[in-house]
């Protein structure tokens, strides 16, 4: 069967599993540079950066976690592509979003920095203008990769050759098996990817209240315990959502409907109400006393630009982010019914 597996595979699929593997070297090898800075952060100087050395050893640490998980996952992923298994092209397509979501967002915040720098003085030169615009082409090289695994893994013919891996396996397995499981209902692909999204999320989520992160409430700025009680119900519930939507509950797409809304409210009041840039400006000197190593330099030859514009293009894009999934919630009803019919039958049997 595996003989017959790679000899459907196409080239495209054999090439994004390879770059799966070459991203998971890259993210070990990053890994185990910010690991090993956790060791030796004393005798290189880094105790000497703005912050506490704790807080600076945290980050590293959260850091080397994030590789490590993004390593696993790619080479997981990898070996699923290899083998035409289809949880792994649908792994691929959840990575590919947020490698997108990732590019676009920071190529587009990249070239606003560089559209801040005047052209004068050494730190702010024609040369420090092109490093800006060659860094945000790098990420718009990222989000177009990302779109073009998404695109290249829903086209009909890869569909297929994973469909044929699949029959092929259930064929064999039910072969050593006295009865063949039940049908089930066909969960549609971009419910599995808001669903695994909001799952990869929860992993970053508790990330927050480690680092004391202030949260936005409409128009109050939530710091302290207030905080990290916003965080971990925010993260229990986008669990709570997202497993429900795996296994197509009304009640999780309900929810996950409520959920977008209430992020699209949340951002526009907080940003767009009355006396919004004075809340952005304390949002940003909130986060820039979490990592003092990102406050700007008081200095002439690095402008002091307005911060808010950043925020609220943020929050525009973060409103495409949410229109998106909420559309998919919306036109998917039918897959959820179709279970909640299937189990009312059952039932009544």
């Amino acid at each position: 069967m595996r003989r017959e597996a790679s000899l459907q595979r196409s080239i495209g699929v054999t090439l994004i599993g390879v770059m799966s593997f070459i991203g998971s070297a890259l993210c070990l090898a990053m890994g185990t540079l910010t690991g090993s800075l956790i060791f030796l952060g004393s005798s290189l100087g880094l105790d000497r950066l703005p912050g506490s050395p704790a807080s600076t050893r945290a980050m590293f640490s959260l850091a080397t976690l994030m590789y490590v998980l993004l390593a696993i996952w790619g080479i997981s992923t990898g070996i699923g592509l290899f083998r035409l298994r289809n949880w792994a092209r649908i792994s691929t397509i959840v990575f590919s979003v947020l490698l997108a979501l990732m590019g676009g967002f920071s190529g587009l915040g990249t070239l606003a920095v560089a559209a801040f720098l005047p052209i004068d003085g050494r730190a702010n030169s024609p040369s420090m203008k092109a490093v800006f615009v060659f860094i945000a082409l790098f990420w718009f090289v990222l989000m177009g990769i990302g779109i073009w695994w998404a695109v290249f893994l829903n086209r009909a013919k890869v569909k297929a050759q994973f469909a044929i891996a699949g029959i092929s396996s259930q064929t064999a397995l039910s072969s050593t098996t006295l009865a063949v499981p039940p049908s089930r209902v066909q969960r549609p692909v971009s419910i599995t990817v808001i669903a695994w999204l909001l799952l990869v999320g929860c992993l970053f989520l508790p990330m927050c209240p480690m680092l004391h992160m202030p949260a936005i409430l409409f128009t109050t700025i939530l710091t302290g315990w207030p905080s990290i009680v916003f965080y971990v119900v925010f993260a229990a519930l986008n669990a709570w959502i997202g497993i429900g939507l795996l296994r197509l509950s009304e009640d999780a797409r309900r929810a996950a409907i409520a959920a977008y809304i209430f992020g699209l409210l949340n951002s526009a009041v907080f940003n767009f109400a009355p006396g919004g840039t004075a809340r952005v400006r304390a949002f940003m000197d909130m986060q820039a006393q979490v990592f003092p190593w990102t406050r700007t330099p008081q200095s002439g030859q690095i402008p002091q630009f307005d911060p808010t514009l950043f925020m609220k293009m943020g929050a525009g894009l973060g409103v495409v982010a949410a229109v998106v999934p909420l559309y998919f919630l919306l036109t998917r009803k039918h897959a959820f019914d179709k279970v909640s019919t299937t189990a009312n039958s059952h039932e009544a049997s």
